[in-house]
């Protein structure tokens, strides 16, 4: 059955009459009269009887009509909040996020998105750029924000901003040398560490393994070593003079950020809203 039929039955039920009907709804009275044939041969009955200058219901017509009415509104209920749910984004959010996007980028773009549509509840996702394109490939968040390009299947992503990655150790020490180089870095599944990876002699092993940006950059600024870290984790630090940039080869290391969904999966309203912010 169709919209378009049970608003031309309602209108000749009503009238009474097919050419009435079909001005109401304006159609020909032959078109009127083919939508009430589909509809009849639809539900495999006759819905009206035709005689005497008249038009009315048959008994199966009479149940029809009880039902016809309710279809149309559930149906422009539907499409009321289906207009609703994409102009005034509602319901969750589920973000994960590697550590840089996570501290340096999402903050600013949740406030600016959160004044835009209170409405939505988010959750944020805290780990590396590998873990966030697990999660997302699990479909246990909606959105990824990662340090790295995602080289998986049924994964889109874009560059949403850029970043370069800097050797950097506490102010007043010692610029390393290939004697003492008492390196800290990220896990594996870090985006920075991928990065940092492409300037990092094969002779140099770490003496520090941390989980964390924040970790990170804290064992530099007590002196613990030095660590290849996105420049716009330590602009503050730099600007207090707590922390100094290491001329080293091959530095610092241009890279893109990116957000990334599953290409199989409709964004929701409040992902399109999101990413329009960016």
């Amino acid at each position: 059955m169709k919209s378009y039929q049970l608003k031309t039955f309602l209108a000749v039920a009503s009238e009474g009459s097919f050419s009435k009907a079909a001005r109401r709804v304006h159609v020909s009275q032959s078109t009127a009269s083919l939508h009430i044939k589909e509809l009849e041969e639809a539900v495999g009955t006759r819905l009206l009887d035709r005689g005497n200058g008249a038009v009315s219901a048959t008994a199966a017509g009479q149940v029809m009509l009880t039902y016809a009415q309710r279809m149309l509104d559930l149906e422009q209920e539907a499409l009321t909040r289906l207009r609703v749910h994409r102009d005034a984004p509602t319901g969750a959010l589920r973000i994960a996020a590697s550590t840089v996007p996570a501290e340096v980028h999402l903050p600013r773009l949740l406030a600016a998105f959160t004044r835009q549509w209170p409405d939505v509840s988010i959750n944020v996702q805290v780990t590396d750029s590998e873990g966030a394109a697990a999660s997302l490939a699990r479909e246990e968040c909606d959105v990824a924000f990662v340090g790295k390009p995602l080289h998986r299947s049924g994964i889109v992503s874009r560059p949403f901003a850029d970043d370069e990655i800097v050797l950097v150790g506490a102010a007043g020490g010692s610029d390393p040398d290939s004697t003492d180089f008492r390196l800290i870095v990220r896990e594996d599944g870090s985006g920075t560490q991928a990065a940092a990876g492409e300037v990092v002699p094969h002779s140099v092993h770490p003496r520090l393994v941390v989980g964390s940006t924040e970790a990170l950059r804290r064992c530099v600024l007590f002196g613990a070593g030095v660590a290849f870290l996105s420049r716009s984790v330590i602009e503050e630090d730099l600007h207090a003079q707590k922390m100094r940039i290491i001329p080293w080869p091959g530095t610092p290391v241009h890279r893109s950020l990116f957000v990334a969904r599953l290409e199989r999966v409709a964004p929701s309203s409040a992902v399109d809203a999101l990413l329009a912010l960016l």
